[in-house]
């Protein structure tokens, strides 16, 4: 949607609107729930999970084993 449009479509409680630009909202406290694509452009893909025991071995180093176990 470029700038100049005279409505953008969108959806309000799943009804879908043309309101004239620009458009002018007020609403409440977290009134509002946007829907975003998971791989838009400019985000970064997520990181993986750390795992716990990998942390550990970079904050303090490898365990030390002994001939036991």
């Amino acid at each position: 949607m470029g700038r100049g449009e005279a409505q953008i479509p969108v959806a309000v409680d799943g009804e879908a609107l043309w309101p004239p630009t620009p458009v002018v909202w007020s609403m409440g406290p977290r009134a509002l729930r946007v829907l975003l694509p998971h791989d838009r452009p400019g985000v970064p893909p997520p990181t993986p999970p750390v795992d716990p025991r990998r942390l550990l071995a970079l904050a303090y180093g490898p365990a030390e084993r002994t001939a036991a176990g």
